[in-house]
């Protein structure tokens, strides 16, 4: 396993099998409001805070979040280990200082 294996098992291990995304507000920038979703990744983000050296999780979960949002925005339930792993790997990447990345 890759470190970005590794990380991504971690992080999506805190995640619900599958998240209930129909109830959402749509905005004319184009912008989503998904409650459900956004309440997950704060309970989420709070289990991360409390595991010592966090920061790459914690990188890791906001990539995952930020790709899950895309999603939801065209679809009423998600799966985070169904996620788009290239996708994921690009916002990731972007999260990452030059220095970290491997």
């Amino acid at each position: 396993m890759t470190n970005f294996d590794v990380l991504f098992e971690m992080v999506v291990s805190l995640w619900p099998a599958s998240i209930d995304v129909s109830s959402k507000k749509f905005h004319d920038n184009g912008g989503v409001t998904i409650p459900e979703l956004s309440t997950l990744h704060d309970r989420v983000y709070e289990d991360i805070y409390a595991i010592k050296d966090n920061e790459r999780l914690l990188k890791m979960d906001w990539a995952i979040f930020t790709v899950l949002h895309g999603s939801a925005k065209t679809q009423d339930k998600i799966f985070p280990r169904n996620i788009d792993l290239e996708k994921l790997h690009e916002v990731f990447d972007a999260c990452l200082a030059p220095e970290f990345r491997n």
